[in-house]
């Protein structure tokens, strides 16, 4: 009878263990398949416009091809600064990427053609416009804008001359309004809309910036319209043009910059606004001249 009950322990001894093992073994395999499928989940979180930065490990940004100080500067080192440099490395480091600058574009024209289709001519990927680039309805139509980072008032040199002959000293906004007189931009580039909102009826002569104000200054146009930062540097570079022009600072009139993404970048654009807005600051000329003094002087 003994043997009997030993013989039955020694079978419980022998089993037991072993239906424990199994079991710890099912419950580790079942572990494993589930811990690999929240892998391949985790890798693919994100919405494509945003996977696609990821998976490359840097985000590319558009700039123009020249510098435009203080929005994109060159150091002694050959290494580039900026306002428009530092938001778009700060972007970089806050999506956990690097950052790569693509300046193909030789035109406000063609950085607008980027931000619409998201590559350059040459076939190169562009993720995001930060280049002093404005807010105008005409780009708005094929582009998708952040909220605003600086806003400019929109400024004007009007000739003396004919400010005098035309009576215009003291507010010259209403006769541009509706006269037929010639005013001159800079070409290709958002004051081109800007001024063809404005003055209706006059004749918009649109060249180089330098130009431009060789024009005004010689009374072959009536006046040019650019941003107040332009304009001020333009008259503290150069005092003695003080006898020739009047400036004047149209408060009423904005020019927002802002960064610029092709249509389909919904939840790139929501990311970045809501970077900007984190921010809780919309620059103006007095900021900028009082953060880059080197570009002022």
């Amino acid at each position: 009878m003994m043997n009997k009950w030993v013989m039955w322990l020694m079978v419980i001894l022998l089993f037991f263990p072993l239906g424990i093992t199994k079991s710890h073994s099912q419950q580790t395999d079942i572990k494993e398949i589930s811990t690999s499928n929240f892998e391949k989940k985790k890798q693919c979180e994100y919405p494509s416009d945003i996977q696609k930065i990821i998976d490359r490990g840097k985000i590319i940004v558009g700039l123009y091809y020249k510098d435009k100080p203080p929005f994109i500067m060159t150091d002694k080192n050959g290494e580039l600064y900026g306002l428009d440099i530092a938001l778009a490395k700060d972007i970089a480091r806050r999506l956990g990427v690097g950052v790569e600058f693509n300046r193909e574009a030789t035109s406000y024209t063609q950085l607008h053609e980027i931000a619409a289709t998201g590559v350059t001519e040459k076939g190169s990927p562009v993720d995001v416009i930060i280049s002093k680039f404005s807010r105008t309805y005409e780009r708005a139509k094929r582009v998708r804008y952040t909220q605003p980072y600086l806003t400019f008032r929109q400024a004007l040199i009007i000739n003396k001359f004919a400010a005098a002959k035309n009576k215009i000293e003291d507010y010259p906004m209403d006769f541009l309004r509706t006269a037929k007189v010639k005013v001159g931009v800079r070409e290709k580039t958002s004051y081109v809309e800007y001024a063809r909102d404005m003055f209706k009826n006059a004749e918009i002569v649109e060249d180089k910036w330098e130009n431009i104000v060789d024009m005004v200054i010689n009374g072959k146009i009536t006046a040019v319209i650019r941003d107040e930062y332009e304009i001020m540097k333009l008259v503290k570079k150069n005092p003695e043009l003080a006898i020739k022009i009047s400036v004047y600072i149209l408060t009423d009139r904005k020019d927002h910059i802002a960064m610029a993404v092709p249509c389909q970048s919904t939840n790139l654009l929501a990311w970045l606004d809501m970077y900007l807005e984190s921010r809780q600051e919309v620059l103006d000329a007095r900021d900028i001249i009082k953060k880059y003094p080197e570009a002022w002087k």
